[in-house]
């Protein structure tokens, strides 16, 4: 295969927030480097028992060395699970899950401009029961933790993002992902938001950007939204200026990041 060379200005980290989200579950976090080279990352990727890509860089999309790292990775996965039968999940956060989009589909269109939905907290509709699905089964046992999906507010950094009917239409991507939960309303993205275009337009589910999704026969979890800027106390520096801490720490907060991250 081919293979890239990093420029001097190239450079590879993590935020710190990312780092803390996985420690606070236990976790230690060996980081890999997307500028390593590929007999690296394979090397490295045997002496862990799981990856985590934060995706934090729209830059990361159009990287050629970043798509080749990804690719290696996916490789491993897929072959660590259905090769080796040894249990390798991978966790895909914010812009990565557009990398792993735009690899595995058909068409070239399968992200759009998520307009007014970018840099935005919403709420999420969530699409399947807990019991039936990989990520969210807990909940069955312990329905309180169902408060953490019905009202907190999810922060979305992307600019653009793929919908529920973006799978479906996908012959390649629906062989891969399920969809789990959406930003709700976000099908508006799709047009100007007027009364006049609203009251004429029925509201379509399908077309709401995804923001929770699983694979189907691999253990792949992708979260688009920010996972630590989940909001469950109003923090609105716009509205209250004095203010003095813009993340929420509060018990529903730190609940929902504990719950992920397990």
């Amino acid at each position: 295969s081919s293979t890239f060379e990093a420029s001097a200005e190239e450079i590879s980290y993590i935020p710190k927030a990312h780092v803390q989200f996985l420690e606070q579950s236990g976790v230690i976090v060996v980081p890999i480097s997307y500028l390593d080279s590929d007999a690296d990352i394979k090397r490295m990727l045997k002496e862990v028992n799981g990856i985590y890509v934060p995706g934090d860089s729209h830059k990361a999309i159009a990287n050629k060395r970043y798509q080749q790292a990804f690719t290696t990775i996916m490789d491993f996965v897929q072959k660590a699970n259905k090769v080796d039968k040894d249990y390798f999940p991978m966790f895909l956060m914010g812009k990565s899950a557009q990398t792993l989009i735009s690899q595995m589909g058909l068409s070239s269109a399968v992200l759009h401009n998520m307009k007014s939905w970018r840099n935005a907290n919403s709420k999420l509709n969530v699409l399947k029961k807990a019991e039936d699905t990989f990520l969210l089964h807990q909940l069955q046992f312990d329905a309180s933790n169902a408060h953490a999906f019905d009202m907190g507010s999810f922060f979305n950094r992307q600019q653009t993002g793929f919908r529920v009917q973006d799978i479906l239409m996908d012959d390649a991507i629906k062989k891969w992902l399920s969809p789990v939960a959406t930003f709700a309303g976000s099908a508006y993205a799709e047009h100007e938001l007027t009364m006049d275009n609203i009251a004429d337009k029925a509201y379509d589910p399908n077309n709401e950007f995804v923001a929770i999704a699983e694979g189907i026969d691999l253990p792949l979890y992708i979260f688009t939204y920010n996972i630590e800027m989940t909001q469950f106390v109003y923090t609105d520096l716009l509205v209250n200026p004095e203010q003095e801490e813009v993340i929420d720490k509060s018990i529903p907060a730190r609940h929902h990041a504990q719950f992920i991250s397990h």
